[in-house]
């Protein structure tokens, strides 16, 4: 007589998928490599290169336009005082030549400041706009480089159900894809402080 356990009719066929979900391969997991930590370290340098700590003492200029902001403006704003400065000096000595008493000077040097007042606030206030329009470019950027890195961390888990080599290696290029985002987030988050 024959086991009914031992004769081929009743063992599975090789290729089907268990029964139970707990008899299923582990799921494969693909931890950094070292490409993946020098893409980060990367980043960290790019980072502090492009921060005050380099660029910002090599190039101020530079610096400023890329992560500030308001360099036109503040230029203008600098000549605009620069403007009122020789008016005040040229109108005290018009005042001085022309015979008023030194009391009343200061009144009419005043009444000139007053005048140009309405425009330096004008400029003060193009300068603050240029510079929160700066900041909120490069929030948004932080803000869609880390929301980027998030969505590559939820669907890169769900490739571990399928074991294949070409899901496998979608998967690799998404686990690459972590570390350039994470090494780009970096760079940018180093680069806008001022602490260096």
């Amino acid at each position: 007589m024959s086991d009914a356990s031992s004769s081929p009719e009743s063992a599975p066929p090789p290729n089907t998928p268990p029964d139970n979900p707990r008899d299923k391969p582990p799921a494969v997991r693909l931890g950094p490599n070292h490409w993946d930590l020098y893409i980060l370290v990367a980043g960290i340098a790019t980072g502090l290169m492009l921060g005050p700590f380099v660029l910002g003492r090599i190039s101020p200029g530079r610096y400023e336009r890329l992560f500030k902001g308001g360099v036109d403006e503040q230029a203008a704003h600098d000549t605009f005082v620069q403007e009122t400065t020789e008016v005040i000096k040229l109108t005290e000595l018009k005042l001085r030549a022309s015979g008023v008493t030194a009391d009343a000077i200061p009144g009419q040097i005043q009444e000139v400041i007053d005048e140009r007042e309405a425009e330096n606030a004008q400029l003060m206030q193009a300068v603050q706009d240029a510079r929160d329009k700066t900041h909120r470019t490069l929030a948004v950027i932080s803000t869609c480089l880390l929301g980027l890195l998030v969505l590559v961390m939820i669907v890169e888990p769900l490739f571990d159900t399928i074991a294949t080599e070409a899901v496998l290696a979608r998967r690799r290029r998404l686990a690459h894809a972590r570390y350039v985002v994470a090494a780009l987030w970096i760079a940018v988050a180093l680069a806008r402080f001022e602490w260096l």
